[in-house]
């Protein structure tokens, strides 16, 4: 059984190049609250996401899938968006080169220690590998790797290629991942076009 199987969900545009950052634009035009839209709607576009990421299988997905169902959607879904918030704030700030808010760092650490508390290495054949003990949902299996992995982030040399998208309606977060580290859009095709097209017409419309 596949993943289309397992949920009917909106497909997300997974642009960011790490998965914390592509949390943080489930927000879409988070500036512009007249525009805003909420990507995270309910428990199947949370599982539907981590599907795409790779952060969940098929399998785990399938095994917590009636627990869901019984389960209260809003309560997930307020910690799954309480934990992007912070994440984006976070990530924002640093791109932004500002001061991290000392609340949202709180609310990430307090995610990453659950986490660790659920994390435990095992031998598996001939290797020693970290593995994840039993979770009430999917779903927490998935904020506890993403808050791990928010973790790994903060604490690398990928830190310093955190960006923000440069068009004023988008700002979505990236991980450049260009040669000589210039990349600007979240994606060229569409705000890079778009912020290119604006800069003419305001050219022209101030030359006339």
């Amino acid at each position: 059984m596949n993943s289309e199987h397992l949920v009917m969900s909106r497909s997300f545009q997974l642009l960011a190049g790490h998965p914390v950052l592509d949390l943080a634009n489930t927000l879409d035009y988070r500036y512009e609250p007249a525009k805003r839209i909420e990507l995270l709607e309910s428990n199947d576009d949370l599982v539907q996401f981590g599907l795409q990421l790779g952060l969940l299988e098929s399998r785990e997905a399938r095994r917590w899938k009636p627990a869901l169902k019984k389960s209260s959607t809003d309560a997930y879904l307020q910690r799954a968006r309480e934990l992007r918030e912070a994440i984006e704030g976070i990530f924002a700030a640093i791109a932004d080169r500002r001061r991290v808010n000392q609340e949202d760092l709180e609310i990430l650490n307090s995610w990453i220690r659950e986490a660790s508390v659920h994390r435990s290495v095992e031998r598996q054949k001939d290797a020693f590998v970290w593995t994840w003990q039993e979770a009430p949902s999917c779903i927490d299996l998935l904020l506890w790797r993403i808050a791990q992995a928010a973790a790994e982030l903060l604490t690398s040399r990928d830190l310093q290629r955190v960006r923000r998208c440069d068009a004023s309606n988008c700002r979505w977060l990236f991980l450049d991942k260009s040669k000589n580290h210039s990349r600007r859009w979240c994606d060229m095709k569409i705000c890079g076009n778009r912020e290119k097209a604006r800069a003419y017409y305001q050219r022209v419309a101030s030359e006339s």
